[in-house]
């Protein structure tokens, strides 16, 4: 009787856990959650500097990283392509057939998750004494 009910349990809950490994992730949720309330404008202002806050933190994060290695020439080239990625990416997400007020809060938005995503990206990067150590399980096939 208890394996029935366990593979039960299981079977239930096998679904779910699937589900769950397609759900895109949005790193913006916290920033939009404080940002929620109010007229429009008065949240695209606190969006925009909820942006203007991740883009200084990850500014911060890759000026460190880019200091602490012994040749930044490639974190410099992927910082750049990162950064049209980021542009073009959210710029194909935008609805361009409804202009308004909730395009720059969408935008800042998108700007916010994908800035987010990217700190985690260059804080996987640790520095060791002008070394950087590699992570094989951050690369690794899963």
């Amino acid at each position: 009787m208890t394996y029935r009910i366990a593979a039960l349990l299981l079977s239930l809950l096998t679904p779910a856990v699937n589900a769950q490994s397609q759900i895109e992730w949005d790193f913006a949720i916290p920033h939009k959650n404080r940002c929620s309330a109010g007229p429009m404008m008065e949240m695209n202002a606190c969006l925009a500097e909820e942006y203007r806050l991740s883009d200084a933190r990850l500014n911060a994060t890759y000026q460190r990283l880019q200091r602490e290695l012994q040749a930044p020439t490639s974190l410099r080239r992927a910082q750049s392509a990162w950064l049209r990625f980021r542009d073009l990416h959210c710029e194909f997400h935008m609805r361009k057939d409804e202009p308004g007020s909730l395009t720059p809060y969408a935008r800042n938005a998108c700007f916010i998750n994908l800035t987010e995503k990217r700190i985690l990206d260059l804080e996987q990067i640790v520095p060791c004494n002008g070394c950087v150590l590699f992570k094989p399980e951050v690369y690794e096939r899963r």
